[in-house]
C-alpha cells in the first residue's frame, strides 16, 4: 500500500457465507485493496468490475465484487473514487449533495407532490374524457344495460301516468335540436327521491316524485341539465375516472369492455354524491345555452333547484342537484345572469379563470 493513498473503512462480506468483518480498503492504481484489522491483504479486484450502489443521502454505499462478495462502506468519498465513469461521478455526487441538503429534499418533495397534485387534477380527467368519447355505440349500450340493472334491484316501477310520461318525452323533444341523437327516457319510482340523472348510452332517468314535485317548465329545465351530461358523456367519465388503474388500463390498450362491470356502481354514487365539480358546471352551462336556445328561460333551472333545497334542506348535500359542487347560490347566480350569451366552450373557460 503506498502511504500516500486514502485508507477508507468498511464491512467486508465474502459471499460465500452470512459472516462480515471490519476491513480498511483503498484504491491503487485500478484496483481496489482490502486489508484486514492486522493489515494484511484480503483481497485485490480491479475498478471496472466492481459494480457501486449510487448514492442516496448518508446510506452506506456498497461495493459488489466479481466474485460475489461485497463492502459496504459509509464513506461517500471512498466510493465514489472508483472506476466510474468522470460523467456518472459527477452525476452521483450532484444527486447525493441535493439528497443530503433539507432545503433541497424539501423542494423536490413538494414539486412532486404538485406533479402528482397536477396529474390527477388535470390529466386524469383530461384522459377520462378522451377515453370516453371513442366509446363505441355498443359498449355504451352495454353500460347503460349495466347501471339500469342495478338500479332497478333498489327501485320500484314507475306508477306515472301515460299521459304524464308523454308530456315529460314531449318536453324533452322540444330540446333536441336537428341532428342530434335522441336520449332515452326511463321512469322508476325512488320513493321521496326527486331526481333524475344521465347514465351511459345517451339515457336519462327520471323518478316519480321529480315529476310530481317540479312544474313541466322546471322539469324540461332538469332535462336540459342531463342532455348536457349525457352529451358530454359525464357518467361514461365518472366510471372510468372512479378506478385510475381501470382508466389506465383503457387507455394503454383499449379494451372498454371491462368499463362494464364497473357500472353498476354508477347510480349508487350518483345518488349519494352526484357528479363532480366541473361536470356539474359543465351541465348548468349546456342547460343555460340549451334553454335559451329553444325560447325557455335559464332561471326555470335555479327554480327548480330551489324548490327540491326548499323541500328537503337537511338532506340537500346528499343529490346530485342539491350538491355542494359547485355551491348553490353561484349556480343561481350563473343560471340568472343576463349578460350577453357565450358558447359552453367560452362560458367554461371564463367561469373556470374566476373559480377559487
Amino acid at each position: 500500500m503506498s502511504a500516500d493513498a486514502a485508507i477508507f473503512s468498511g464491512i467486508y462480506a465474502d459471499g460465500r457465507s452470512t459472516a462480515t468483518r471490519p476491513v480498511t480498503f483503498t484504491a491503487e492504481g485500478d484496483n481496489w485493496l482490502i486489508h484486514d484489522e492486522r493489515g494484511e491483504l484480503v483481497a485485490s479486484f480491479p475498478h471496472p468490475t466492481t459494480q457501486i450502489s449510487d448514492p442516496l443521502a448518508n446510506v452506506p454505499r456498497l461495493l459488489i465484487f466479481e466474485d460475489g462478495s461485497s463492502l459496504e462502506s459509509p464513506d461517500f468519498v471512498a466510493a465514489q473514487v472508483t472506476g466510474q465513469p468522470p460523467m456518472q461521478q459527477r452525476f452521483a455526487a450532484l444527486i447525493h449533495t441535493l439528497e443530503g441538503h433539507a432545503p433541497f429534499a424539501a423542494v423536490a418533495t413538494v414539486l412532486v407532490v404538485g406533479l402528482l397534485a397536477a396529474a390527477f387534477k388535470f390529466g386524469l380527467p383530461a384522459l377520462a374524457q378522451k377515453v370516453a368519447a371513442k366509446l363505441p355505440t355498443e359498449a355504451e349500450s352495454r353500460l347503460g344495460d349495466a347501471a339500469l340493472a342495478s338500479l332497478d334491484a333498489f327501485t320500484a316501477p314507475s306508477g306515472m301516468s301515460a299521459s304524464r310520461r308523454q308530456e315529460i318525452t314531449s318536453r324533452l323533444d322540444h330540446l333536441i335540436l336537428p341532428g342530434e341523437s335522441k336520449p332515452t327516457l326511463e321512469f322508476r319510482n325512488m320513493g321521496t327521491l326527486p331526481n333524475a340523472f344521465a347514465l351511459p348510452g345517451n339515457v336519462i332517468l327520471v323518478t316519480d316524485m321529480l315529476a310530481q314535485t317540479l312544474s313541466n317548465d322546471e322539469i324540461t329545465a332538469v332535462l336540459a341539465h342531463e342532455i348536457g351530461h349525457a352529451q358530454s358523456r359525464h357518467a361514461e367519465q365518472q366510471i372510468l375516472l372512479g378506478s385510475t388503474s381501470l382508466l389506465l388500463i383503457a387507455a394503454a390498450t383499449g379494451d372498454l369492455s371491462i368499463l362494464t362491470s364497473f357500472a353498476g356502481t354508477l347510480p349508487i354514487s350518483l345518488v349519494q354524491s352526484g357528479y363532480s365539480r366541473d361536470f356539474e358546471r359543465e351541465a348548468d352551462l349546456f342547460a343555460k345555452a340549451r334553454l335559451t336556445e329553444t325560447d325557455y328561460e335559464p332561471k326555470l333551472l335555479a327554480d327548480a333547484l330551489r324548490k327540491l333545497e326548499s323541500l328537503m334542506p337537511g338532506a340537500a348535500s346528499r343529490y346530485s342537484y342539491l350538491s355542494t359542487h359547485p355551491s348553490n347560490e353561484e349556480r343561481y347566480q350563473m343560471l340568472e345572469d343576463d349578460s350577453p350569451e357565450l358558447s359552453v366552450e367560452e362560458a367554461l373557460a371564463e367561469d373556470e379563470a374566476h373559480s377559487p
